[in-house]
């Protein structure tokens, strides 16, 4: 008898153990905190990646169209 009820309360232990972890797993899942704090984070990020892309791009475009314009008017003015 001692030896089984050793085994049902280990049993018992190693069940509200999976129970407890079992919990907080779902509640982790369930919490939203997280995953949108995340996801703002991601989101920035590739927004920031995006507008410095953008800048560069027309940065480079406004360069060039100013040179030939520059260079146009120095050689219409000769």
């Amino acid at each position: 008898m001692g030896k089984n009820s050793g085994i049902s309360v280990n049993r018992k232990a190693e069940f509200l153990m999976f129970s407890k972890i079992h919990g907080c797993v779902v509640n982790f899942l369930i919490r939203e905190d997280g995953p949108t704090a995340v996801e703002y984070a991601i989101m920035l990020a590739l927004i920031t990646v995006a507008c410095i892309v953008a800048i560069t791009a027309l940065g480079s475009n406004t360069n060039k169209t100013l040179t030939n314009h520059s260079n146009a008017i120095k050689v219409s003015g000769s």
